[in-house]
């Protein structure tokens, strides 16, 4: 919209007036070509097919994989069963009570799932009375002011709000020590028209224009790889940045399989001749009409043939190994290796289990959780800042806070294996267990091959006769 350019232009203008000469050459501002991938990056997250090809509308099929890679990726990373430790246990306490006040678990795998989508994500910390508040900011609304060797060090997270009739253009500005709260409206010119606080620095509402605060508010998270397209803005790449054409190849070879179904209906063709008129109450109604999809009357001119049948052969198999192939490349392309997704009876079906053993999946959820570590740490330590602040809380912000994730997913099948056995061996798993747990077979073929194998066996007995 062109009242949030505007909107941007105002606060980093200033953002600029109020900084010291010597860091006013880190003040960046988002490029054009970067916007315009972010709005196309969101479409795809959305699964908007109609705005996201050239070649395609919005009746066409999709399988919105993007959105599906988003989500798979996200509960890799940062799922219910991650947790946190700290030197002194009454932090840990309150920082979960806080966390679970405000629905971390599910909202933060929310903006991971998001972040993962558009490229970029924050965390934001304040004060609303007497609760300490996130919020989840995704990557359309983060405005970076300061980067200094790539690291976000000033950000603005801005909004555009419907209230009755009006347009209200809001921005809270993060820095190190100080949070600033910027409104605007938007009059009938288009034009954003900035509220000015009173002497003592607050709004007409009361809200505090600037606030400090004893550590930073805000964390920035993308995922961990370099943005070639702005490499100095301090945001991050779309995690399907690179597989659009894959996307494309998904979504138009799901279509053709499903026109292949629409166009490859079994259909019989009768000649009008004879068809027989059927009365109904004053009205006459042919036995076969246009609606049915089996039967269709036509005027067959001179063809010899009173019934013709229409019967082609699916191409099933063609297309489930066209899509495969894609998906195998889309799974490439996005960093989870080309056998992470399989199509298969029908359904696309993702890794349950991932080896651990220099699995490409493993190596980016590693990479990625270097930056979701360090951003749970600060928003540890920013939730303790604010109790010190706020609420007469005496928490040591330089304590030790550590980040433990569930990397149950991975698992090494060698090392797998060897404590099955010995778990055998001791007698606490049977056979039939092992070869459930080992080689994926149900219970009735795992009983079934372990006596195949008893059978080939000699017998003490026989070779005691021997």
């Amino acid at each position: 919209m062109a009242e949030l350019t505007k909107f941007h232009k105002y606060i980093h203008n200033t953002f600029a007036s109020n900084i010291s000469q010597e860091n006013a050459t880190s003040i960046k501002s988002i490029t054009q070509v970067y916007n315009i991938m972010l709005n196309k990056w969101l479409v795809q997250y959305i699964g908007d097919i109609s705005q996201s090809s050239a070649n395609s509308d919005s009746d066409d099929k999709t399988l919105n994989m993007a959105k599906k890679v988003c989500e798979d990726i996200a509960d890799m990373e940062l799922n219910e069963d991650w947790s946190i430790s700290c030197d002194d246990e009454d932090a840990k306490l309150f920082i979960e009570a806080i966390l679970e006040k405000n629905n971390f678990d599910v909202r933060a795998n929310w903006l991971i799932d998001i972040t993962n989508g558009l490229g970029t994500g924050a965390f934001v910390e304040y004060i609303d009375g007497e609760k300490i508040v996130i919020d989840y900011i995704r990557g359309d609304m983060v405005l970076p002011l300061v980067v200094e060797n790539g690291t976000i060090k000033a950000v603005a997270t801005v909004s555009i709000d419907k209230v009755g009739d009006e347009e209200i253009c809001q921005a809270t500005v993060f820095t190190q020590t100080h949070i600033q709260n910027i409104r605007a409206k938007v009059n009938e010119d288009g034009n954003v028209d900035v509220e000015q606080c009173d002497e003592q620095g607050k709004y007409a509402d009361g809200t505090e224009a600037i606030s400090e605060v004893l550590y930073p508010t805000y964390q920035i998270i993308t995922p961990n790889t370099v943005n070639p397209i702005d490499m100095d803005c301090g945001l991050g790449m779309s995690r399907f940045s690179k597989s659009t054409d894959a996307l494309e190849a998904i979504n138009r070879c799901f279509e053709t399989f499903n026109s292949e179904f629409e166009t490859g209906r079994k259909r019989i063709f009768i000649n009008n001749a004879l068809t027989s008129i059927k009365k109904i109450g004053e009205k006459f109604e042919k036995l076969f009409n246009k609606k049915k999809s089996l039967f269709y009357d036509v005027d067959m001119g001179d063809n010899n043939k009173p019934i013709e049948t229409f019967d082609p052969v699916l191409r099933v198999e063609e297309h489930k190994a066209g899509l495969q192939e894609f998906l195998s490349v889309l799974g490439m392309q996005c960093g989870l290796g080309s056998d992470f997704y399989t199509h298969t009876n029908g359904v696309i079906k993702t890794a349950t289990e991932v080896d651990s053993i220099n699995n490409k999946t493993v190596r980016t959820v590693k990479k990625d959780e270097l930056i979701i570590k360090r951003a749970l740490q600060d928003l540890s330590k920013s939730i303790l800042g604010l109790a010190n602040q706020y609420l007469g809380g005496n928490f040591d912000l330089k304590q030790d806070i550590k980040i433990h994730f569930d990397n149950s997913i991975f698992v090494n099948e060698e090392q797998q294996r060897t404590a099955a056995q010995s778990e055998v061996g001791i007698g606490v798993m049977s056979k039939v267990e092992y070869r459930m747990k080992i080689y994926g077979e149900t219970e009735e073929d795992a009983t079934e091959a372990i006596s195949e194998i008893q059978d080939s066996e000699p017998q003490t007995e026989m070779l005691i006769m021997e």
